[in-house]
């Protein structure tokens, strides 16, 4: 059977994965975020599968004391804010996609060519 760690290191290696994902976003290190989050999750599922070893009271006391919430306040600050700089990254590339397609439509890669030969 596995050695399960106590709410400490738990809530420690929590805190360590949550300073990597700010790390990762503001490095736009979309694949590293990803994987931090799921290792995060599964120190959660930890906490979850195992009520009978890790008290709530315990975890929230460990959250509070090492300012994980304010940690997870700014991760989800922060991604809120990559994510609406991308979104209209995002808008304005089809804004210039759909005027270059009305200024300029025989351009576009809807036109059709037909060649033929006279013999």
């Amino acid at each position: 059977m596995l050695e399960m760690k106590d709410t400490k290191t738990l809530v420690s290696e929590y805190k360590e994965k949550t300073t990597d994902m700010l790390k990762a976003i503001e490095q736009e290190d979309y694949d590293k975020l990803n994987i931090l989050i799921e290792e995060r999750q599964k120190i959660l599922d930890i906490f979850k599968e195992n009520p009978e070893m890790y008290a709530k009271t315990e975890i929230a006391s460990e959250f509070n004391n090492r300012d994980i919430f304010a940690l997870d306040k700014e991760v989800s600050e922060l991604t809120k804010k990559n994510f609406m700089e991308v979104r209209e990254k995002l808008q304005s590339i089809n804004s210039d996609a759909s005027i270059k397609n009305k200024y300029n439509p025989g351009f576009s890669g809807n036109s059709l060519f037909f060649n033929k030969k006279i013999y």
